[in-house]
């Protein structure tokens, strides 16, 4: 199972939102009671992620965290 905003694997119960094994996003996806994030701050955590991780320039990485999340059942049609 991934999280169906960011596409992160969902492997241990920590890893979904509150610790929920029920919930479909992941903790970097949902706030502390596992409600889903608004999509600019997703967008901006996942880009800063890329940044930070990959060494992409902002713009790559807004651009492949923006082409990630389209095709999540969360943000499809964005």
């Amino acid at each position: 199972m991934t999280c169906e905003s960011c596409s992160l694997p969902l492997i241990s119960p920590e890893d979904h939102g509150a610790g929920d094994p029920a919930n479909r996003y992941c903790r970097y996806c949902t706030d502390a009671v596992g409600t889903l994030r608004p999509y600019d701050a997703i967008l901006a955590d996942f880009t800063a992620l890329l940044v930070r991780t990959h060494g992409l320039t902002e713009a790559a990485a807004r651009e492949t965290s923006a082409g990630i999340m389209a095709t999540q059942p969360a943000w499809r049609g964005r």
